[in-house]
């Protein structure tokens, strides 16, 4: 012994006070002398808890196994804290006699000594302390019971389980329980029996603790037998884990075990054992699955026919072909559309066989499949199916016509065309327009005069996609059809077929259609082209009375944009048509990279520059020398009579030299008109040129009214007393007056209105522009400045 070890014992044997005793018994502890190992046992009796507590855990740090009676004994001690320090140091030690007393302190009926004995023991864990923790299952006590049920499940060796499966039978339901999760979350299939027998335990939760275990249990490595064993289970989630176990074994025997599976109660799981055997694939489970076509309902037979398409073996066509039997119509149908995926020669007769199904939709499923399969021996079956009772299985055999595209397929697609089913006629053209384009376009033609309108539409658009000039004449006759919608197909079909110089001959021919729709969609398509020898066809659209066509024309020859077109442009501002000169100044304006009225007003110029001097009209304007009527107005350098608005104060009878104002316009101080004899036309409106002026020839007020030559009838009121043939003036008196020239009624108020927008003078139209023009952009006539 070394010499601080005997100072320590001395310490622990012979110090006054307790505290140094149980601090010589701790450092004791840390040296790990065993020649302190009597002192020690000696201070387990001291009257200090703290000594013993300290000599307790100093004994168990140095090991010694001669000291285990002695602890056992001190689980009887009243201080929690050294039978704690006990059973710890037990645990450490580990030896068989610390194993029995710590079984032996289970049974103590401190409570606190049974946690900590069951703590020990699963330290420990020795086949010693299963031993003594099985033997505690017989305890008459549930708590001991239970303590030793959680120690075995922490222990988790073959021995606890066989000691867990043993506490299945306890009769404290919490002891089955916790048996129940242990031997789950050990996993050990031993105890699947044992587990299936306790889903049907009195007690709810130890049922559903069962089943629980089992599907934590169950897995590829549970043997088969075991594993359909547990399809007898009442319980369906243990049954799925068996199921979803047997999948990921595909032996043989795990097919025979799915197979007894497709008996299950449970639709679900019937489904998932079909789907199982599909994924395995095997002969033998083919074999299975055809042998269940007879042996279960419905849905099973649905999803076997479902799974032995997808298998695709000799043996799964076999089964299919067997399903074509089938009293149900929805197993015939998968049935088909397995054979349709396989696609043997084997297959097809099957799928030939099919056509004459009972059911319409077994036999649209089946067309549809050879359709796909392009078998080419279909192809009189096939035709024959145009002839179907039923609209879809017909309409489904032209596009497995389309499918095949063989020359007899065709031929049977220009029969379709006759079908007295529109839907078919209108499928068929949709056909033959993509496969069949030279020898459709007639047979098309006619289905345009098919009393179906979505079937002439249908062929309009066909004829559309074709793209060839006889295609083009259909469709312009099309445009006359009496029906809106078929006209705008037409229409719409035309404008997607122009774009090659083929068609515009009959495009030009169209312009001469009485039917204006027939003449817009020609120019539209004159445009669509947009090549120059469209521009003989675009001059004649632009004398067209519709004033769209007119337009389009305009754009058309923008479009083209060549030297030709500008002449004719320049033209197109003299047009009638207010849409058609804004239409051409704009034109212009793109080609020659300027503004729209910069181009109108450079024609206008250049016009007026071609004519003589003195009398001028250009484009609708009239110009003398010295006194110019502008835009309708008459103007002098003295006294000029504006729009019809007040002359100036001064005028006299007569007209000063070189504009002199013949009779027909009196003057009035203050308000006058004088007559004229002739006055100039407007070559664009046709207007007489003189005082304009609003007028009102349905007022009741003579006053309104101003006569320019020529006799009207005027109400009575009217005072002509200071008339005479001779004179060259007449003076309104009173209310009115009246002049014996011809003209046209005109109001006498010449009082000029404010208005924000101006106006031209001579068509009135209004002049709402960013600008100030020197032209009128409608009529073409010469502003006012």
């Amino acid at each position: 012994m070394e010499a601080r070890t005997k100072n320590l014992v001395k310490k622990l044997e012979r110090s006054v006070f307790a505290g140094n005793r149980a601090a010589a018994a701790e450092e004791l502890g840390k040296i790990g002398d065993p020649g302190a190992v009597p002192a020690l046992i000696n201070a387990l009796g001291h009257s200090n808890p703290k000594v013993r507590e300290a000599a307790v855990e100093a004994l168990g740090k140095i090991g010694s196994p001669g000291a285990v009676p002695w602890m056992i004994k001190l689980f009887n001690d009243p201080e929690k804290s050294v039978k704690k320090a006990v059973a710890s140091t037990l645990g450490k030690i580990g030896t068989p006699e610390a194993v029995s007393g710590l079984v032996n302190a289970l049974n103590y009926p401190d409570k606190f000594t049974q946690k900590e004995a069951v703590k020990a023991l699963i330290k420990i864990g020795s086949p010693e302390a299963v031993s003594g923790l099985t033997e505690a299952l017989d305890n008459p006590e549930n708590f001991v019971r239970r303590a030793s049920v959680i120690a075995l499940g922490k222990i988790g060796t073959e021995d606890a389980v066989r000691g867990l499966i043993k506490a299945l039978g306890d009769s404290d339901d919490q002891v089955r329980q916790k048996s129940v999760e242990a031997l789950g979350k050990i996993g050990s299939y031993e105890a699947v029996p044992k587990l299936m027998e306790t889903l049907g335990d009195s007690k709810l939760s130890v049922q559903e603790a069962a089943a629980e275990a089992l599907c934590m249990i169950i897995g590829p490595d549970v043997p088969v037998p075991l594993l359909i064993k547990v399809f007898e289970a009442p319980n369906r989630d243990v049954r799925k884990a068996s199921i979803e176990a047997l999948r990921t074994i595909e032996t043989t025997e795990a097919v025979l075990g799915l197979v007894r599976a497709l008996d299950d109660s449970d639709w679900y799981l019937r489904n998932r054992a079909v789907e199982h055997l599909g994924d395995i694939a095997s002969p033998e489970a083919v074999l299975g699955l055809v042998k269940a076509l007879d042996l279960h309902e419905n849905a099973v037979r649905k999803a076997i026919a479902g799974v032995l398409g997808r298998i695709g073996t000799p043996a799964s066509v076999s089964g299919l072909i067997k399903c074509l039997e089938d009293s149900d119509s929805s197993v015939r149908e998968v049935a088909v559309v397995g054979l349709g995926k396989i696609g043997t020669q084997e297959a097809v007769s099957g799928l030939l066989k099919a056509l004459k199904d009972s059911k319409s939709s077994v036999r649209e499923a089946s067309i549809s499949a050879l359709g796909t399969l392009g078998t080419n021996e279909a192809v009189p079956d096939l035709i024959a199916a145009l002839e179907d009772p039923e609209p879809s299985v017909r309409k489904t055999a032209v596009g497995a016509l389309e499918n095949i595209g063989t020359p007899d397929a065709i031929s049977g697609l220009h029969d379709a065309l006759e079908n007295p089913d529109g839907p078919v006629r209108k499928a068929a053209a949709k056909v033959l327009e993509k496969i069949d384009k030279s020898n459709t376009v007639e047979e098309l033609g006619k289905i345009l005069e098919d009393p179906g309108s979505s079937e002439r539409e249908a062929a309009a658009e066909s004829l559309g996609k074709i793209r060839t000039p006889s295609a083009v004449s259909a469709l312009i006759q099309a445009l006359e059809d009496s029906e809106t919608s078929m006209r705008d197909a037409a229409r719409t079909a035309l404008l997607e077929t122009m774009g090659t110089s083929n068609s515009v001959p009959i495009l030009i021919m169209g312009l001469d259609a009485p039917d204006k729709d027939v003449r817009s969609a020609s120019v539209e398509g004159l445009e669509r082209v947009g090549t120059a020898d469209t521009l003989p066809g675009l001059i004649k659209a632009l004398d067209d009375p519709d004033w769209y066509v007119g337009s389009t024309a305009v754009k058309a020859l923008e479009k083209i944009g060549t030297a030709d077109v500008v002449p004719v442009l320049r033209n197109c501002l003299r047009d009638d048509d207010s849409n058609v000169r804004i239409e051409a100044a704009r034109a212009l304006g793109n080609i020659n990279n300027t503004s729209s009225l910069e181009e109108f007003e450079f024609v206008m110029e250049l016009e007026e520059g071609e004519t003589d001097e003195g009398a001028k009209v250009k484009a609708g304007i009239v110009v003398e020398e010295g006194a110019g009527v502008e835009a309708g107005i008459l103007a002098e350098e003295r006294a000029g009579v504006e729009a019809g608005v007040e002359a100036e104060e001064g005028a006299e009878e007569g007209a000063e030299e070189g504009a002199e104002v013949e009779a027909g316009i009196l003057a009035e101080e203050g308000v006058g008109v004088e007559t004229i004899e002739v006055y100039p036309e407007c070559e664009p409106c046709t207007e007489s040129i003189g005082p304009a002026s609003p007028i009102n020839p349905d007022s009741d007020d003579p006053a309104d009214w101003v006569e320019i030559g020529g006799e009207l009838d005027y109400p009575e009121v009217m005072d002509y007393s200071d008339s005479s043939v001779g004179a060259k003036a007449a003076v309104i008196t009173g209310e009115a007056g009246k002049t014996e020239t011809f003209g046209m009624p005109q109001k006498t108020d010449f009082e000029e209105e404010e208005k924000e927008i101006p106006c031209c003078q001579a068509c009135s139209a209004t002049l709402d522009l960013p600008f100030e023009p020197n032209f009128c952009p409608f009529c073409g006539v010469r502003l006012k400045k």
